[in-house]
């Protein structure tokens, strides 16, 4: 299989791929800073330099993502110059601006593109066709990726005259082998993390509560584990010669307390197959207790011991049958009784459900919890994700066809945005705290006897941060509610009509409200920011003739002027009804080459597919030729002796 093989689809408009394709590359080369069209290179006399295309692209590709105070940052997106280089390409371009002295026209500027609503209709129709074999055309490609790979890395064979020795090639052999086992381990874990549905983000859960429980379960033996100190003996305090006169022994008692017998673990009048239930209960129970570290909970007087539930299966009523007294509730030992003796006839070994297999996979990944919580899974509780992804599904009618899944990017990004605004809360609500102490500290009134933040400090963080309030989980879907223009009513009905959730979505609410706080990672730099100190420009210092230094102190002029011209705003406004209509022209044109385009394509394609038919119309046929007519292969000839 080939790379156009993977496009090769009844439904899908060849020709509107390919546009797609091309604009989504010239967008992809514009945000890494890839200009098609390249600049031209020169030279600088001070410091003496030659700028290449490349270095030009990458500097203005910088200077759109960095401050031009920053001349550090911007050197290290370039690679190959340093800092004075970058203020001295500033400093030739801030004086060609002043030379030119007049700014770019709007008339100059390039036009907002607009197109009808017939170009959306068309696109959307395509678009829509494509989005179903989106996913099996980047598993296709990402096969043909890893088989290249494969391909590439597999030991070659050797030349003529250059044979490798015995142990030589069995140690490739094992190098490959292992590298391809590790690749197959990553590309699984890029697998999994690209596309997570519902049951990878309950298993994930799972592994994190596990954790959690385990910890917990961890720090609690530790503390029992403790020794108390020891209490000094009062023996030192008794007089010497009531220690001389020991108190008389009492006898010893002939009769013993009777020795209670003890129970057994499993009593004795059970049927054998409730002895073998209560044994599997009491070997999983132990099970249990060892991988989560209480082993108080191994005895059976210790399993009344109160755990946190998790969520599960309800438990079914009990049966009644009818009895010669009345109606008896069966007990749940008996019920599985009759159940197992009924179904011993037709026992079936089940396999593994699709939970215990996503868990398997992931193990297999080396996906713990610790290394989801590394990779910035860990913070939410996805379950509770999975519910707002359900929520916008019945907000924008999407049919339950389509499967709603997850990247763990997307994840890490909510992650990173958590991250960025506590660490800003923390920030400001710590500076907050330490100028209150400062203004306040020389004060009789008041007196700064705590070091804790409080939360009057942490609600003023927030609206420096531009957060009144976060509210309630309620309050904020109502809001989205009324932002969407959208009754609460409605969603609740449509997600009546959608089903029932599954079992073990019952309990998300309490595990969401009962969570526990997660450690915030800050935010990480790159290398350059984390080694050396910032580097900042400042043109007003360098130059006196920017007009950057205020040498007047005059009142300054107002912003906006007290009286209004209303001839000169008449033409303004006609100005720019003039360039609106301009700027249409322009896109009119541009929509016309687009659907020129297009057609050209089609019309392209259907010569194409036309001359394929003809071929395939006109294949070679063992026929006999006429007498008359020319013989244009060998592949039949006449037989002269024929006449």
């Amino acid at each position: 299989m080939n790379d156009e093989d993977v496009f090769l689809e009844q439904d899908v408009d060849l020709n509107y791929l390919t546009h797609l394709r091309q604009h989504a590359q010239k967008t992809r080369l514009h945000l890494q800073g890839l200009d098609p069209s390249p600049l031209q290179p020169f030279y600088t006399e001070s410091p003496a330099s030659y700028w290449t295309s490349a270095e030009k692209s990458a500097f203005f590709h910088a200077l759109s993502i960095h401050s031009r105070l920053r001349p550090d940052l911007i050197a290290e997106c370039v690679k190959t110059k340093n800092a004075v280089d970058i203020c001295a390409y500033i400093d030739m371009l801030e004086d060609g601006a002043r030379i030119e002295g007049s700014g770019v026209n709007r008339s100059e500027m390039e036009a907002a593109m607009e197109v009808s609503d017939k170009w959306i209709e068309l696109e959307e129709e395509k678009a829509t066709a494509i989005i179903g074999h989106e996913r099996k055309w980047e598993a296709e490609a990402a096969k043909i990726a890893r088989d290249r790979e494969i391909k590439v890395k597999k030991p070659p064979k050797a030349k003529k005259g250059e044979a490798k020795s015995a142990e030589e090639r069995k140690r490739e052999r094992v190098e490959f082998r292992l590298w391809r086992k590790e690749q197959h381990r990553q590309w699984n874990k890029e697998d999994i993390m690209r596309s997570m549905g519902v049951a990878h983000l309950k298993v994930i859960d799972n592994l994190l509560r596990e954790e959690e429980e385990t910890q917990a379960a961890t720090a609690t033996s530790r503390q029992n584990t403790v020794e108390p100190p020891p209490v000094p003996s009062d023996e030192e305090m008794i007089d010497p010669v009531l220690r001389s006169n020991p108190m008389p022994t009492p006898g010893l008692s002939t009769s013993t307390p009777p020795v209670e017998p003890v129970s057994s673990a499993i009593p004795s009048p059970l049927s054998p197959a409730s002895r073998r239930r209560l044994q599997k209960r009491l070997y999983m129970r132990r099970k249990r207790a060892e991988a989560t570290g209480r082993t108080e909970l191994l005895s059976v007087e210790g399993s009344t011991v109160v755990q946190r539930g998790k969520p599960g299966r309800k438990s079914k009523p009990r049966k009644k049958r009818k009895t010669e007294e009345g109606d008896a509730v069966v007990d749940d030992d008996q019920e599985d009784d009759e159940e197992e003796e009924e179904d011993a006839r037709h026992s079936h070994i089940g396999g593994k459900t699709r939970h215990y297999k996503i868990k398997g996979l992931l193990e297999s990944t080396d996906m713990d919890a610790e290394t989801l919580d590394k990779n910035g899974l860990g913070l939410f509780h996805l379950s509770a994700l999975f519910k707002l992804m359900r929520m916008y599904n019945l907000l924008h009618n999407v049919g339950p066809d389509v499967s709603t899944e997850i990247s763990a990017d997307a994840v890490q990004f909510l992650h990173a945005h958590v991250v960025r605004y506590v660490t800003e809360l923390i920030r400001r609500a710590i500076v907050s705290r330490e100028q209150e102490r400062d203004m306040k500290a020389h004060t009789k009134v008041w007196r700064f006897n705590s070091e804790q933040v409080l939360s009057a400090t942490i609600d003023h963080a927030m609206q420096l941060a531009g957060t009144t309030s976060i509210g309630t989980k309620e309050s904020i879907i109502e809001g989205v509610f009324e932002r969407l223009d959208v009754l609460s009513a409605e969603v609740a009905s449509d997600a009546d009509v959608s089903g029932e959730e599954e079992d073990d979505q019952s309990a998300e609410d309490d595990a969401l409200a009962g969570a526990k706080d997660q450690e915030i990672v800050a935010p990480t730099f790159n290398l350059h920011q984390g080694m050396y100190v910032p580097l900042i420009r400042l043109p007003g210092s360098s130059k006196e003739d920017y007009g950057y230094q205020r040498t007047s102190f005059e009142p300054e002029e107002p912003l906006l002027p007290l009286t209004t011209d209303e001839e000169a705003l008449a033409a303004e406004l006609l100005q720019e009804e003039e360039l609106d209509v301009q700027d249409g022209i322009v896109a009119e044109k541009d929509e016309n080459r687009l659907w020129g385009e297009y057609s050209r394509r089609s019309n392209r394609a259907a010569a194409a597919v036309a001359r394929d038919d003809e071929q395939d119309g006109n294949e070679l046929r063992l026929k006999a030729p006429g007498l008359d007519g020319p013989v244009k292969s060998q592949v039949y000839v006449i037989d002269s002796d024929t006449e």
